[in-house]
């Protein structure tokens, strides 16, 4: 890692990794860090995760702009913001006591204050819309997103205590239609957590939008040991970590200077819509 690709010896790495022998171990590495998809505060992430699975069953139960044609057509199906936006009534989003405490913004009027706004994050996500660095921009916030914000609630709910004394993440959403049906979700741990590590292609996918392109992005997670070609180059150890790491030079280059093939636009794909495959990827 860091330390190796700073010369710094193995025995001092295993103290420094060990906490100092008596302080336990760094939180970094125990439970370990949070990578987010999106650039908006972390706190907002499980619910974030449930507005995503109620979104993709308003997206399956959507209802036609058309009927089908005498001739058999299929319907035109009516699934943007908008539509989304007149079948969603009220939103009750749950956390507990405590969780939201960065979530300083309940009725925000900026991308940038939406970041820190629970109710935002979760209207931009039911209303089909990325949480990303376009929609969360100094801008002002999208007025579909605005009003569905005004229509949602936060509301606490204490947590039942936990035998391993830690922290609880649970969040729920509640969507309620204009028709009277009700959705709800809920998450424990969110993507991106230790618990729920973001697949390599999810890694990529957030570094290759992050960097321009995604020949960039492919050739850092290479030199890291954690990308596709990495076992060739490194060896396939069963913990991912370099034989012998890249320097901090390599990556310092990688990050100011784009490898042959990289993409001259500097343009990207954008992360794929809806969360990831629930299968272990770095941290």
């Amino acid at each position: 890692g860091l330390l190796a690709a700073h010369g710094v010896p193995e025995q001092a790495r295993r103290r420094v990794l060990g906490g100092f022998g008596g302080a336990g171990p760094w939180a970094a590495i125990d439970p370990g860090i949070w990578v987010k998809r999106f650039p908006f505060c972390s706190a907002a992430m499980s619910a974030a995760d449930a507005a995503e699975e109620l979104a993709a069953r308003l997206r399956t139960e959507s209802p036609s702009a058309e009927p089908p044609g005498a001739a058999g057509r299929a319907p035109i199906a009516a699934d943007g913001p908008s539509q989304r936006l007149d079948r969603i009534a009220a939103v009750r989003i749950r956390m507990r006591p405590g969780a939201d405490a960065a979530l300083i913004h309940t009725d925000p009027e900026t991308g940038e204050q939406a970041r820190f706004s629970v109710e935002a994050i979760v209207a931009l996500v039911l209303l089909g819309l990325t949480p990303d660095i376009a929609q969360l921009s100094p801008r002002s916030l999208d007025a579909r997103v605005r009003a569905l914000v005004a229509r949602s609630r936060r509301e606490h709910v204490p947590a039942p205590a936990r035998p391993d004394g830690r922290r609880d993440f649970w969040a729920q959403v509640e969507v309620r239609l204009v028709g009277g049906d009700v959705l709800q979700a809920q998450v424990e741990r969110p993507f991106g957590s230790p618990d729920r590590p973001l697949p390599i292609a999810a890694v990529e996918a957030k570094l290759a939008s992050a960097t321009g392109d995604a020949v960039r992005a492919r050739a850092i997670l290479d030199l890291l040991g954690i990308g596709p070609a990495a076992p060739a180059r490194y060896g396939a150890e069963q913990d991912a970590r370099p034989a012998a790491p890249g320097s901090v030079h390599e990556l310092a280059a990688l990050l100011r200077d784009p490898p042959a093939g990289a993409d001259p636009s500097g343009t990207a794909d954008p992360l794929p819509p809806g969360p990831p495959p629930d299968r272990p990827g770095p941290a």
